[in-house]
């Protein structure tokens, strides 16, 4: 991706079905969601999570995994 300015939509399409179709640039998805979050100033609201698996654990399976997910819970207020 050359540098320049693109559209929201255009970052959508560059991050979701380039170089191919099912590809996903996680670096323009990250400049997509960040531009949204700035421009809804909402990226100060705190999100609590629980009963995420431990990062630092060696891999598990899927079904591991998804066994010990939760929901995921949005406060509504800002963080001052």
């Amino acid at each position: 991706m050359a540098g320049g300015n693109y559209t929201l939509t255009e970052l959508l399409d560059l991050s979701l079905g380039t170089p191919e179709i099912g590809a996903v640039n996680f670096n323009i998805l990250h400049r997509l969601l960040s531009a949204v979050l700035t421009r809804l100033d909402i990226g100060a609201f705190r999100v609590h999570v629980e009963g995420v698996f431990d990062l630092q654990s060696p891999m598990q399976s899927g079904a591991a995994v998804a066994a010990q997910a939760k929901p995921i819970t949005v406060t509504t207020a800002k963080s001052m």
